[in-house]
C-alpha cells in the first residue's frame, strides 16, 4: 500500500520557484514568501486510480448515448467495474465534494460525496441499514466528528473501502451511479 505523499514542502517550493518578485522586491518592503499555511492549501492531485474510475463511468455514458439497449451498456460497465475491484477496493487519498451529511436520531452520522459529476459515494443512511456498521459513521468517533462539521459544497480528501455498487435502473447505475463505501479518513480541502 502505498502512502500519501506530503505535498507541502513541493508546493512551497514550486511557490518559490515561480515567483521572482519575492526574490527581488521592487520596493523597501519585501513581499513575504508564502506560509507554510498557504502550502496546506494547494488541492494535491487527483489520483490515477481516481481518473481511471471515472473514465470508466464516463466511457459508459458516451455508449448510452448511441447504443439501443442501456441493458447491455449496463452489464459491460458492471464488467468493467467488477475489474476495477478485483485489483483494489481500497480508495486511498481520493478527492470529492460534499453532498450532504445528516446526524441521525442515533447520533451517528452518514455522508455523502460526489467524486465527479453524477458519481456518489455514500454510507448508509440508517442504523437499521447498516447494523455492524459497515458503513455509517458512528457517533461519537472522532471520524463522525469531521463529518458532522463538514458542509454541502466542501471539497474533502478521503480515504475509503468500497463495498458495493448500488443497484439501479440501467439508467441511474450509468449516468447517476451510487457507490456504498466505508470511509476510513475525510479531510476538509478549504
Amino acid at each position: 500500500m502505498q502512502r500519501p505523499v506530503t505535498l507541502r514542502p513541493l508546493a512551497l517550493a514550486l511557490m518559490l520557484a515561480a515567483a521572482p518578485a519575492w526574490a527581488d522586491p521592487p520596493s523597501g518592503n519585501p513581499a513575504p514568501p508564502p506560509s507554510a499555511d498557504m502550502a496546506d492549501e494547494v488541492v494535491p492531485q487527483v489520483p490515477q486510480r481516481e481518473r481511471d474510475f471515472i473514465q470508466i463511468i464516463e466511457d459508459a455514458r458516451k455508449e448510452a448515448r448511441v447504443s439501443h439497449s442501456l441493458k447491455d451498456v449496463r452489464m459491460g460497465l458492471q464488467i468493467r467495474v467488477m475489474n476495477f475491484y478485483q485489483q483494489s477496493h481500497e480508495l486511498e487519498g481520493w478527492q470529492g465534494t460534499v453532498k450532504a451529511t445528516h446526524v441521525t436520531e442515533d447520533g451517528d452520522v452518514w455522508i455523502s460525496i460526489a467524486i465527479d459529476d453524477g458519481i456518489t459515494l455514500t454510507t448508509s443512511p440508517t442504523r437499521a441499514a447498516d447494523r455492524r456498521y459497515l458503513t455509517l459513521l458512528k457517533g461519537g468517533t472522532p471520524l463522525a466528528k469531521i463529518a458532522a462539521g463538514l458542509k454541502t459544497g466542501q471539497p474533502v480528501l478521503f480515504t475509503a473501502t468500497l463495498f458495493r455498487y448500488v443497484n439501479d435502473s440501467d439508467d441511474d447505475m450509468i449516468n447517476n451511479p451510487r457507490l456504498l463505501g466505508h470511509f476510513t479518513s475525510l479531510k476538509p480541502l478549504q
